[in-house]
């Protein structure tokens, strides 16, 4: 099945469900933000692939701004190239807008996420192109949870066999 047809189906379920209070607001990207969350699978998840894993930045500024996996405003536009329009979700928290592309405000996982992947092969065509590395798991870049992130991932990285060019 092809990722826009998983991610449309995931989207479909994440909207059946229903939460109690305290919980007065739930944003699902995949629906509000699906313009730019499709480009980032037809671009990257190349046809063919079996398994993709993607994640989450759960706080308000990364993916729940863009759609995009780690979606650090700066580095979806600049370093993916994606920068499609985000509509609203049907209920908003006030403190937490949704303005897509025009968020000023950055999340720190993403940059380092998409910062390491820009410093590491310069052209995100390099880095999750259609010849690109096995898929695996590595730490999650938050600042709060760690230290020395770009590090641990990379020997995370080699781990799974995954080769670095030279800078």
């Amino acid at each position: 099945m092809h990722p826009i047809a998983i991610s449309r189906r995931l989207a479909r379920q994440v909207e059946s469900l229903r939460f109690g209070r305290p919980t007065a607001c739930v944003y699902n990207p995949l629906v509000y933000a699906r313009r730019p969350h499709e480009a980032y699978l037809r671009r990257y998840a190349a046809q063919g692939v079996d398994t993709i894993l993607v994640g989450m930045t759960p706080g308000p500024w990364g993916m729940a701004q863009t759609g995009v996996p780690f979606g650090e405003v700066g580095f979806v536009r600049d370093f993916l190239g994606i920068d499609e329009r985000v509509d609203r979700p049907a209920v908003e928290h006030p403190k937490r807008p949704v303005e897509g592309f025009a968020c000023t405000r950055s999340e720190v996982s993403g940059q380092r996420l998409w910062g390491w992947a820009h410093a590491r092969y310069r052209t995100a065509r390099v880095a999750l192109g259609d010849a690109g590395p096995p898929i695996g798991t590595i730490l999650h870049p938050s600042p709060a949870a760690n230290r020395g992130w770009a590090r641990q991932a990379e020997q995370q990285l080699l781990a799974l066999g995954i080769c670095f060019p030279n800078r």
